[in-house]
């Protein structure tokens, strides 16, 4: 397996299952908040962590790199933020622009890149163990379901690489399974568990006003795309797929005949929802047994959407006619015939997060004390470090053995269908 596969999955995985963190018990807290009685004894720190911490800092894991309000950094945490945030760019630099990062070079703020890196580990770091102290003050531990859930989700990434492949990416970036596992809770749990806490839901008046304030709308629709006809006279879609009859077989008209067909059906649909008892339940019925929108099943609440979006004018300018509840007439616009009803978007999850990146925005931008071996370290040799570290480490014999042949994380993520909505 060669060092670009493991590194992607070691350092892209670690993005949504973080790997680092200053000791304690996981998860900052008991399963359900702070505890009463003394907190374990942190294990002590394998081996190969203090390796790996020499060969690319030339210090122990818990030498003291700075402090932040109180809270004490240690080597073994900040390194995991400062490899992540120098890999990815680098990896950056060499797909989109053909050549690998310079750790010289000037950002539009004035410092060097390689200061620039530094500096946002260190804030990355320090934000994200404020989030672990205001757990514990609020609170907000690890739930007894999201404990179960954590595990759940390891268990699954360890069967996915296999044993050796798990503890191979613990080796390389010189993690111990603590730290693991407390910064994979800390992301995906505690982080939504402060933010509920910190950040009450809005009130209806409150969820108005942000509406209002934001320009933001809603709107569910039922689509049924029309045909446009080549020059050869093949009938496709204007999605581009083959226009097909309703019970899948290829349709041989034209696109004309298509088009009536497609709006007779958009107008016995609309009359089946006017007739209903229940327009809004017909609507979602209809909506979900004919709709031909690409986008639907990942909105099938709906989109939020505002005058920016870039949704077609005809979808738009409907909704903004309607009122919340209120459903269109038949509209047409370049994709097709839509049927719309307006809906009024749940925004407190929206604002809650907006709100809880600016608090971390600000935790981020605590000041630090800085030691010595922190002013120090250098950002390039550093990352020369540990890359020669990682290479050294996946060419190992011993470490073949159970390593994953592919990285899901190297194939690009699939983007959305773009939404006949726009």
């Amino acid at each position: 397996m060669n060092l670009k596969k493991l590194l992607i999955l070691a350092l892209c995985l670690c993005l949504a299952l973080p790997l680092a963190a200053c000791g304690g018990d996981p998860g900052g807290q008991g399963s359900n908040g702070p505890s009463s009685s003394p907190s374990p004894s942190p294990s002590p720190v394998p081996a190969y962590v203090k390796e790996f911490t020499q060969a690319v800092g030339g210090v122990d894991p818990d030498t003291v790199l700075f402090t932040a309000d109180g809270m004490d950094v240690t080597a073994d945490y900040y390194f995991y933020w400062l490899a992540y945030d120098c890999y990815n760019l680098d990896t950056n630099y060499q797909m989109y622009m053909g050549k690998s990062l310079d750790f010289d070079e000037v950002t539009p703020e004035g410092i060097t890149m390689g200061k620039y890196l530094k500096e946002d580990a260190r804030q990355v770091a320090v934000a994200y163990l404020i989030l672990e102290r205001e757990a514990k003050a609020n609170n907000a531990g690890l739930t007894e379901e999201q404990k179960a859930e954590w595990e759940q989700q390891k268990a699954a990434f360890i069967e996915e690489v296999g044993q050796d492949g798990y503890e191979q990416l613990l080796h390389q970036q010189g993690m111990s399974e603590e730290m693991f596992d407390r910064i994979g809770i800390m992301n995906n749990f505690l982080l939504e568990n402060v933010k509920k806490v910190l950040i009450p839901a809005l009130t209806e008046e409150e969820a108005e006003a942000y509406r209002t304030e934001q320009k933001l709308y809603g709107a569910k629709h039922i689509l049924l795309l029309t045909a446009n006809e080549s020059a050869d006279g093949a009938v496709s879609l204007t999605t581009g797929d083959p226009a097909k009859n309703d019970d899948g077989t290829d349709f041989t008209g034209t696109a004309e005949e298509y088009n009536a067909a497609a709006r007779a059906k958009a107008e016995d649909l609309l009359a089946q929802i006017n007739a209903a008892e229940d327009p809004l339940a017909k609507f979602d019925e209809l909506m979900n047994q004919y709709s031909q929108d690409t986008g639907l099943a990942a909105n099938p609440d709906g989109y939020t959407f505002t005058p920016d979006t870039s949704f077609v004018d005809e979808f738009k300018d409907t909704v903004y006619e309607l009122e919340p509840g209120e459903i269109s007439g038949i509209v047409e616009s370049s994709f097709g015939f839509h049927i719309l009803l307006r809906t009024t978007p749940d925004v407190s999850d929206q604002y809650q997060t907006e709100r809880m990146n600016a608090i971390m925005d600000e935790w981020a931008n605590t000041a630090i004390t800085a030691t010595p071996v922190y002013e120090s370290l250098d950002t390039k040799d550093f990352y020369a470090k540990f890359t020669a570290y990682a290479d050294q480490y996946v060419s190992s014999p011993a470490q073949e053995s159970g390593a994953p042949t592919e990285s899901p994380s190297e194939s690009p993520s699939e983007s959305p269908s773009e939404s006949p909505a726009g």
